[in-house]
């Protein structure tokens, strides 16, 4: 519907009124009707592990059985049925795609499926996210401000370094939104100096242990024993109230256990790993311990894996407040 308003006059309530002051029309004006379920919104996930909120608002008396989200990224998907979504304001309900380090500049295909093969669509990405973020940003507090900075700033500096780490040139959008930051090494250094890698072997028969951080598919930390070959070893590891006992035989003398998904927030908690090959063996580590290693290796690695781990310890410290 057009209205116009008559040059001296304005609009006040439901009425057009001329310079006097006297109505010239009855307007009414009604909110929005939906026929169909729309997306709207988008918000960072704030928990610590790397993720996007997409809003859906459904129409009033809408039947949501059976309806969900498909998320589409460089070729993966993953499914969010309605009965699991949050429930959000204004009537939405808000699904959660969940992203890896690498994929932070990919395209997200949103698709809401619902009734007799219906859907309705959006394309939307992280850094478009940012983007709404640099011109809304009087809208958020310092903590949520420094999240998103930390967030952004994690992948920036963690691509290049996955991508030459995996060999994975052009397989990714690249990733160019950061913020102004500053990695003072030797006070990170010192504040992740107490997360040790520490290994009592006690009368087993495990003869070395290390570990790996993944940050690429998700932060997860692997922990590998060694013991001569043909002895059988058992070994579980206690994390974030969870335990975790998928043992891999990597090979002949080696085995592996893998403790997934750990949250931003997590990364300096303690992991706990306990088993037996002849005897009782103990290992302790975090996340944190990753960072501790990389730094003070020195010369033995890039300045790109620095930037990495100094940017995921910025990451860490703020979702913790740390």
């Amino acid at each position: 519907m057009k209205i116009t308003v008559p040059e001296d006059g304005s609009v006040s309530g439901g009425s057009i009124v001329t310079g006097e002051g006297e109505p010239s029309a009855h307007v009414v004006i009604e909110g929005e009707v939906l026929s169909e379920p729309v997306f709207k919104g988008h918000q960072l996930v704030l928990s610590g592990t790397l993720g996007l909120k997409f809003g859906v608002k459904l129409p009033k008396d809408f039947d949501a059985a059976g309806s969900y989200v498909t998320f589409t990224v460089n070729g993966q998907e993953q499914t969010v049925e309605t009965k699991y979504a949050e429930d959000g304001t204004n009537g939405r309900k808000v699904y959660t795609c969940t992203l890896n380090t690498l994929q932070m500049a990919e395209n997200i295909e949103a698709v809401f499926h619902y009734g007799n093969n219906q859907t309705v669509s959006q394309t939307y990405t992280l850094e478009q996210y940012f983007q709404y973020f640099d011109e809304h940003e009087d809208e958020y507090d310092e903590k949520t401000l420094k999240i998103l900075h930390a967030v952004a700033n994690y992948g920036y500096y963690a691509q290049p370094y996955l991508i030459d780490l995996h060999k994975l040139k052009d397989k990714y959008a690249k990733i160019t939104k950061n913020y102004p930051t500053e990695f003072d090494y030797e006070a990170i250094k010192t504040a992740v100096s107490k997360y040790k890698f520490t290994k009592s072997f006690g009368t087993s028969a495990v003869t070395a242990a290390s570990y790996k951080l993944s940050l690429d598919a998700d932060t997860a930390l692997s922990v590998m024993v060694k013991v001569p070959e043909g002895t059988e070893v058992e070994m579980s590891a206690s994390f974030g109230g969870k335990t975790y006992d998928e043992v891999t035989k990597q090979n002949s003398t080696t085995y592996v256990i893998k403790i997934p998904g750990i949250k931003a927030s997590q990364l300096g908690d303690t992991v706990t790993v306990t088993g037996k090959a002849g005897g009782d063996f103990t290992i302790t580590i975090s996340a944190l311990s990753y960072v501790r290693s990389i730094l003070e290796g020195g010369d033995k690695y890039s300045e790109d894996a620095r930037k990495t781990v100094a940017a995921l310890y910025q990451y860490y410290t703020a979702v913790t407040g740390k």
